[in-house]
C-alpha cells in the first residue's frame, strides 16, 4: 500500500470514525429532541389539559352548585342567567381542554384504551350536563311559573346527585390517565437520558477504539515511512562514500514495497546503478589514461586511450589527450626515447647518430640538424686539415728557408772572409748564385702559395662564419622548439591543475615535457657556445691569415729584392774582371740582404708556427666531435701528407747538400741522398 494510500485510509478511518460518533450522537439527540419534543409538546400539554379538565370539572360543578343556591336564595332570572352563561363559559373550557386532549396521538394500546375509557366517561359527564344545561334553561324560561320552576329544579337537582357520581368517575379516570401520563413521560424522559449516557459512552468508547486504531495505524505508517526513510538514508550514504571514493561499491536501497518509498527507491537503485556503472567505466577510463601517461612518460607516442567514458567532462579530457597525443606524435617524435638518445648523442659529441624513419618535425628537424651540423664539422675539419697540412708545408718551407737563409748568410761570411781567394772559386760562386737563384724562385712560389694558402685560409674562415651562422639559425630553431614546447608544458600543467586529481597524471606529462624542453634548450647553449667559440678561432684564424698575407707580401717584397741581390752578385761575377772592390761592395751589400732575410725567415716562422697551431687547433675541435665523413677526411689528407712529406724530406735533403756543398770549408756531406738523386736534383 502506498503512502498516499495509507494517509487516505487513515483520513477515511477519522472521517469513518466522526461519521459514526456523529450518527450515534445525532441519533441519540434526535431521540432525546423526539422524546422531549414529545413529553414538551404532547405529554405536558396533556397533563395540563387534564389538570385543567379536572380544575374546570370543580369549577362547573361550582356552578352547578351555585345555580340551586341562587335559586333557592334569590331566583332573579339576571342571576340564574348569569350562572346559566358562567356554566357554559367554563363547559366550552372544558371542551376546548377535551379536543387538545382528544388530538393528541395514542401510540400504544394501553393509551388508546384508556383514553376510550375516559371518553366514555366525559360523554356521560357530558351528557349529565347537557341535561343540566336543559334544566338550567327550562329553569330560566319558566321564571314566572314557581311550580314549573321548583319541577325543574328539583329534577335538577336529582340529576347533580348523577353529575356527582358520573364527575367522580371522570375525575378518578383524569388521575389515573394524568398519572399514567405523568409516569410515561417520566419513564420517556428516563429512557430518553439513559439513551443519552448510552450514546456518551458508545462515543467515547468509537472515540477510543477510533483513537486507538489511528494510533496503531499512525505508528505502522510512521514505521514503516521511518524505515523507508532510515533505508533510502542508508543506501544514499552508501552511495555518497561511493562518489567520495571512501568505499569501492555502493549498496542499494533495500525497498520492495510497492508504495511511493518503493518507487523512489527504484528510481534511486536505478541511478545508483547507472552512476556506479559510469564511475567504474569513468576509473577504467582514468586507468587508461594513467597507462596512456606512462607510455607517454616511457616515450611512446604511438600510445592510445582505448576506454571510453561517458562522462563530458572525460570525454572532453580524452579529446585533448588525443589531440595532444597527435600533436606529440606529429611535432615531437613517435619514440621520444630514440629523440633522447640522439639529443644525447648530440650532447656528446656525437653527430653520427640519426632518428630512424623520422615522421615528426621534431625528429626531422633533429636529422637535418644532425646533417647541417656534420657537414658544418665536415667542412671545418676539412678547412683545418687543409689548412694543418698547407701550414705544416708552410712551415717546413720557411724553415728550409731559415736554414738557407742562415747558411747563406754564413756562405757570404765565409766568402767575405775567404775574399782573397775569390779567383780560385769565381766558377763555384757563379753557380751558388745559380742556385741562389733558383732558391730564390722556390722561395718566391712558396711565399705566392703561403700567400694563396693564407687566401684560401681567408675564403675557409668566411666559409666557417656562414656555416656558424647556419648553426646559429638552426640553435635558433632548435631555442623556439624549446620555448615552444615549455609554453605548451605551461599550459597543460595549468589545464592538469584546473582538472584537479583527475589531471595529476597529466600534469606528470607536462612535466616531463617541460624537462625536455629545458634539455633540449640546454643542449641548444651547448651546441652555442661551441659554435661562438668557433667562431672566435675562425675569426683568429682569419685574424692570423691577414697577418700571414701581410707577412707573404713583404717576404715577396724581400724575395724580390733578393732575386735583384742576387743578379747583381752574377753581373758582378761576370764582371769580375771590372774590379774586386764592385765584389767587394757587392758582397758586403750580399751580406746585408742576407741577414734581412734571414730575419724575415725568422718571422715567417713565427707566422707559420702560429697558423699550424690554429689548424691543429681547429683540426682538435673538429675531432672532439663525431660525424659523417670524418674517417673519410682524416684518411684522404694522412695519404697526401704521406707523399708531400716524402716530397719535402728529399728537396730539404739537396738544399742542405747543396749548402754544404757550397761552403769555403768544402766539408763532406753525409747525407742518404744518392748520386743519381743528386745529378737529377
Amino acid at each position: 500500500m502506498s503512502v498516499k494510500a495509507r494517509l487516505w485510509l487513515l483520513s477515511s478511518v477519522l472521517l469513518v470514525g466522526m461519521l459514526i460518533i456523529g450518527f450515534i450522537g445525532f441519533n441519540s439527540a434526535k431521540k432525546w429532541s423526539n422524546d422531549i419534543e414529545e413529553v414538551s409538546e404532547q405529554r405536558i400539554p396533556i397533563l395540563l389539559s387534564l389538570a385543567d379538565l379536572d380544575g374546570e370539572r370543580m369549577a362547573i360543578r361550582s356552578i352547578v352548585y351555585e345555580f340551586v343556591t341562587v335559586y333557592f336564595n334569590n331566583d332573579n332570572k339576571e342571576n340564574l342567567q348569569r350562572v346559566q352563561k358562567a356554566k357554559l363559559d367554563t363547559w366550552n373550557r372544558i371542551q376546548k381542554h377535551w379536543d387538545f386532549f382528544k388530538s393528541t396521538p395514542r401510540k400504544t394500546e394501553a393509551g388508546k384504551k384508556a383514553f376510550t375509557g375516559l371518553e366514555e366517561a366525559f360523554n356521560l359527564w357530558k351528557n349529565v350536563h347537557i341535561k343540566l344545561d336543559d334544566y338550567i334553561a327550562k329553569t330560566i324560561e319558566n321564571s314566572g311559573n314557581k311550580t314549573e320552576q321548583d319541577k325543574y329544579v328539583n329534577e335538577y337537582i336529582k340529576e347533580i346527585a348523577t353529575l356527582v357520581k358520573v364527575s367522580d368517575n371522570f375525575s378518578k379516570l383524569l388521575v389515573e390517565q394524568r398519572e399514567r401520563t405523568f409516569n410515561f413521560s417520566k419513564k420517556m424522559i428516563d429512557e430518553s437520558a439513559q439513551s443519552a449516557n448510552n450514546s456518551i459512552y458508545t462515543i467515547i468508547v468509537v472515540i477510543l477504539i477510533i483513537a486507538i486504531a489511528g494510533l496503531i495505524f499512525v505508528f505502522i505508517t510512521i514505521s514503516l515511512i521511518t524505515n523507508s526513510l532510515n533505508k533510502i538514508k542508508e543506501g544514499t550514504l552508501s552511495f555518497f562514500d561511493f562518489l567520495n571514493h571512501k568505499t569501492s561499491s555502493s549498496s542499494l536501497i533495500d525497498i520492495s514495497s510497492k508504495d511511493e518509498f518503493g518507487e523512489i527507491a527504484a528510481v534511486v537503485n536505478l541511478n545508483i546503478k547507472n552512476t556506479s556503472n559510469s564511475i567504474k567505466k569513468d576509473n577504467e577510463f582514468l586507468a587508461d589514461v594513467e597507462r596512456f601517461v606512462k607510455e607517454l612518460s616511457k616515450g611512446n607516442m604511438l600510445a592510445k586511450i582505448e576506454k571510453q567514458s561517458d562522462t563530458p567532462n572525460l570525454v572532453i579530457l580524452k579529446n585533448l589527450l588525443d589531440q595532444l597525443q597527435d600533436y606529440l606524435e606529429h611535432t615531437i617524435a613517435r619514440d621520444v626515447n630514440m629523440l633522447l638518445n640522439v639529443i644525447e648523442s648530440f650532447k656528446k659529441h656525437n653527430f653520427t647518430t640519426r632518428f630512424p624513419n623520422p615522421y615528426a618535425k621534431v625528429a626531422v628537424a633533429m636529422n637535418e640538424l644532425g646533417e647541417e651540423i656534420s657537414e658544418l664539422l665536415k667542412q671545418s675539419l676539412k678547412v683545418g686539415l687543409g689548412l694543418q697540412n698547407s701550414s705544416n708545408e708552410l712551415l717546413e718551407n720557411v724553415d728550409t728557408l731559415n736554414k738557407s737563409s742562415n747558411n747563406a748568410a754564413a756562405s757570404i761570411e765565409e766568402t767575405a772572409a775567404a775574399l782573397e781567394e775569390i779567383t780560385s772559386t769565381v766558377i763555384s760562386n757563379a753557380n751558388n748564385v745559380a742556385q741562389m737563384s733558383i732558391y730564390s724562385e722556390q722561395v718566391t712560389n712558396s711565399a705566392k702559395k703561403g700567400q694563396e694558402l693564407a687566401n684560401h685560409t681567408t675564403t675557409a674562415m668566411d666559409e666557417i662564419n656562414t656555416q656558424v651562422n647556419r648553426i646559429n639559425e638552426a640553435i635558433s630553431v632548435i631555442d623556439q622548439i624549446a620555448f615552444q614546447t615549455n609554453i605548451l608544458s605551461l599550459n597543460a600543467a595549468v589545464e592538469a591543475a584546473t582538472a584537479g586529481e583527475a589531471g595529476k597524471g597529466f600534469a606528470v606529462v607536462a612535466q616531463e615535457v617541460r624537462n625536455l624542453a629545458s634539455r633540449s634548450a640546454e643542449a641548444a647553449k651547448e651546441i652555442k657556445s661551441l659554435v661562438e667559440y668557433a667562431t672566435s678561432k675562425a675569426n683568429e684564424g682569419k685574424n692570423i691569415s691577414f697577418e700571414m698575407i701581410q707577412g707573404y707580401t713583404e717576404l715577396l717584397q724581400n724575395i724580390n729584392k733578393q732575386s735583384q741581390t742576387i743578379t747583381e752578385i752574377a753581373n758582378a761575377s761576370k764582371e769580375q774582371q771590372a774590379g774586386i772592390t764592385q765584389i767587394n761592395d757587392a758582397v758586403t751589400g750580399l751580406d746585408q740582404q742576407t741577414q734581412q732575410n734571414a730575419v724575415i725567415a725568422a718571422n715567417t716562422k713565427e707566422i707559420a708556427t702560429r697558423a699550424n697551431e690554429i689548424a691543429y687547433k681547429v683540426v682538435e675541435d673538429a675531432d672532439k666531435n663525431e660525424f659523417i665523413g670524418k674517417a673519410e677526411l682524416h684518411e684522404q689528407y694522412k695519404n697526401s701528407n704521406k707523399s708531400t712529406k716524402k716530397a719535402d724530406t728529399f728537396i730539404t735533403k739537396k738544399v742542405d747538400v747543396k749548402i754544404e756543398k757550397n761552403s769555403t770549408k768544402q766539408k763532406e756531406i753525409k747525407s742518404s741522398t744518392s748520386d743519381d738523386e743528386w745529378e737529377s736534383f
